[in-house]
């Protein structure tokens, strides 16, 4: 994510909180937006390791990770839905898909020896 992408995301979360007002707030749509720009934020470094993965051809690393980050995001998402947790939900299990997909590319790169390897990209 660039850092334009990054001060948008902020931009918008503080013109949703100072726009929805309090009754938002008690209904957990501003905290959803804000769990979705801090998702979009913590996500952002896995770009690395996707170009690692292409560069290499080695896509075994990025089956692993947003195969298993996007069940286990399924899964939660199901079970808050079930809790009665509305929109929050999604931003919940978003937040939780972005942390677990940093850790399985930053563990299955180790694995496949890819975090020694250079990327090449333009950006």
């Amino acid at each position: 994510m660039m850092p334009y992408q990054i001060a948008m995301a902020v931009f918008v979360c503080v013109f949703t909180i100072f726009n929805q007002g309090s009754e938002a707030l008690v209904e957990g749509e501003t905290i959803s937006v804000i769990l979705v720009v801090l998702a979009a934020i913590i996500e952002s470094p896995t770009e690395v390791y996707y170009l690692k993965s292409l560069t290499s051809q080695d896509l075994s690393v990025r089956m692993k990770a947003e195969g298993g980050s996007l069940f286990l995001k399924q899964v939660l998402t199901y079970i808050l839905l079930r809790s009665d947790f509305g929109l929050l939900s999604y931003s919940l299990s978003w937040l939780v898909q972005s942390i677990l997909l940093n850790l399985f590319y930053y563990s299955f790169s180790k694995e496949s020896g890819q975090d020694k390897k250079e990327v090449y990209a333009v950006t």
